[in-house]
């Protein structure tokens, strides 16, 4: 369903918000800062995914590649998913300044990436 589904599972139940990330070294990467991280392996939520966010998640940030099929998808699902009932959830978008978290990893080595996702988490009214 998702990678990371189990390893984030716990921190998904506590805080009912999930970080998704569009490939497998972006999961890496986030998940060491976000343990709720999980990565569908494409820029898509297949219906199965949706379910299964609508039942666990009340908050869903997008952190899905800068590329026109990332920008896309995100901007898409924050139209259809941002919902206030009772069973939706809210969907948010990180915005970061590289072409997808990995490579901001890669350029700015782990403790300031981890401060710029926590500073941007932070500015997003989780309740984390």
């Amino acid at each position: 369903m998702f990678l990371g589904l189990p390893q984030a599972l716990e921190a998904i139940w506590a805080t009912r918000a999930v970080f998704l990330v569009e490939g497998v070294f972006d999961f890496f990467v986030v998940q060491r800062v976000f343990p709720n991280t999980l990565c569908p392996l494409a820029a898509r939520i297949m219906w199965t995914q949706h379910r299964f966010l609508e039942r666990w998640c009340r908050y869903v940030v997008f952190m899905f590649d800068t590329d026109e099929k990332g920008r896309n998808f995100t901007e898409g699902a924050i139209e259809r998913y941002n919902v206030s009932t009772r069973d939706g959830f809210m969907v948010h978008r990180m915005a970061y300044p590289a072409k997808d978290p990995s490579a901001l990893y890669d350029q700015w080595g782990y403790p300031r990436f981890e401060r710029f996702l926590q500073d941007q988490a932070s500015k997003l009214n989780l309740y984390l």
